[in-house]
């Protein structure tokens, strides 16, 4: 079992029409097959992709802090939130322990999707010392609960299994440069967050094609092993929010 990106992720702008703007109409007598009750899966997810693209913007919302170990090269990212640039919602459940320096065959570190193997470890690598990497997480989806499957050919595969369940998980990689959409980041003005464009309209902002948000970043010394610095490129893109803002009304 592997990890999967979004089969159609739908990262247009608010006025493209050309993903998921359907949703099934269901009526008496009509022939309902797969189609029609993924097609309302993908409409609600496309309107909560665009919902959280353009409302709220993409970053840590929440916790995933990283923190050093007492083992070279391993580090653990805490539970939280994520909103990632193409809308996908990120949830880190737990604390989740990163080996900077091991790799599984995609190139990625742990990987929410796949347990690990037993019989087949991850791949040692030396990172280059003194070069600002990048710890990064993306949304990936994870097919779960394998079923027997009849099949809907006249073949012999009747024994066929199908996952009949697709659950929500992440990607954690480490990255040697940063992505194109943390390029010249920097806070933006409050001014400008709440102006209106040209002519009294607002642009609708371009969708990343990139899907990671960085957690943080570090340099090994030369052993490609020890961690000598972290955080210092203050890269932790966060969204705003108000899930702690309340009031109090005599």
């Amino acid at each position: 079992m592997t990890a999967i990106q979004a089969a159609t992720n739908c990262c247009g702008s608010a006025a493209s029409h050309s993903c998921a703007t359907e949703r099934t109409r269901f009526f008496p007598g009509q022939m309902v097959g797969p189609d029609d009750f993924s097609q309302d899966q993908d409409y609600f997810r496309a309107r909560m992709r665009r919902h959280n693209r353009l409302l709220h913007g993409w970053g840590i919302v929440c916790g995933a802090s990283v923190a050093q170990t007492k083992k070279p090269c391993e580090v653990v990212v805490s539970s939280g939130f994520i909103l990632g640039p193409q809308g996908d919602e990120i949830l880190i459940e737990g604390d989740t322990t990163v080996n900077l320096c091991a790799e599984d065959i995609d190139g990625n570190a742990p990987n929410d999707c796949v347990p690990a193997d037993p019989w087949c470890s991850d791949v040692q690598v030396t990172r280059p010392a003194n070069t600002t990497l990048y710890l990064a997480i993306r949304y990936a989806e994870c097919p779960s609960r394998p079923v027997r499957s009849s099949g809907c050919g006249c073949g012999c595969n009747g024994g066929d299994c199908e996952y009949s369940r697709i659950r929500d998980g992440f990607v954690i990689k480490v990255l040697s440069a940063p992505p194109a959409s943390y390029n010249g980041i920097k806070a933006p003005n409050a001014n400008t967050v709440f102006a209106c464009g040209a002519a009294g309209s607002r642009i609708c902002p371009p969708c990343p094609t990139d899907p990671w948000v960085i957690l943080t970043d570090f340099t090994v010394a030369a052993d490609g092993k020890t961690i000598t610095s972290m955080g210092k490129a203050n890269l932790r893109r966060y969204v705003a929010s108000f899930a702690s803002f309340f009031m109090l009304c005599p």
